[in-house]
């Protein structure tokens, strides 16, 4: 059964999370949430923003007025204030041209709200077959290793998102940039994964308060 905007706890609304945790904590949708700011007498705001996120991605993120214009419970003011936003995002990720043009520092860049965290979060990117990027997600909190970050997980986001590659990256709150066994490990492992399912692992990026670490740029041989 969907859970209901009603049922979540207010801890883990969107509002509070981003407010508590920030906003690389939060899931497109629910970003997608708050932009709404509220839903309809017949649609609470979480199915409003689930269907909103299905028609972007459908349409490549590239939607029109009239593509939201038939999701019931959107006006013209909130269409234009959700395709303004879209249009924004690309203009200032640009988007990556090939894997080559993939740089950490970018990832660095992205994940601003990562740096200064006291606890450690693996965080996926997942990109298009233009390498742009389509989500990301938290997939552990903690201490990484590789029996909490499962390529399953990992992978199975990436196919029902229709992922072209992804990028690991993940903070140390030490600000010590260098990988440790299992951050090694676990590079290795999602590498596997992604050649066996025709999904790219393209880097696992360390991140820090101050500087980053690419473990493809450093460990190139765990990318063969």
């Amino acid at each position: 059964m969907k859970k209901h905007f009603r049922d979540i706890p207010i801890e883990d609304r969107p509002r509070e999370k981003l407010k508590n945790r920030g906003a690389v904590q939060l899931t497109s949708q629910e970003l997608m949430q708050i932009l709404l700011g509220s839903g309809t007498k017949e649609k609470d705001v979480k199915r409003l923003a689930d269907e909103i996120w299905s028609v972007l991605e459908r349409r490549n993120y590239r939607a029109t007025h009239e593509d939201l214009r038939n999701i019931h419970g959107l006006g013209d003011a909130k269409i234009s204030k959700i395709l303004s936003c879209v249009e924004l995002a690309v203009r200032m990720r640009g988007g990556w041209e090939n894997l080559d043009d993939i740089k950490p520092e970018r990832v660095w860049e992205a994940l601003a709200d990562l740096r200064a965290s006291k606890k450690e979060h693996f965080i996926i990117l997942y990109l298009d077959s233009r390498n742009r990027e389509i989500d990301r997600e938290v997939v552990s909190i903690g201490t990484i290793n590789a029996s909490i970050v499962h390529p399953r997980e990992v992978f199975s986001k990436a196919v029902e998102r229709s992922a072209a590659c992804i990028i690991g990256a993940h903070n140390h709150p030490s600000n010590v940039c260098e990988p440790s066994d299992a951050d090694l490990a676990v590079t290795k492992r999602l590498v596997e994964a992604g050649d066996i399912l025709g999904i790219s692992f393209a880097d696992h990026v360390i991140i820090t308060q101050d500087d980053y670490y690419s473990i493809r740029e450093h460990h190139d041989h765990l990318f063969d």
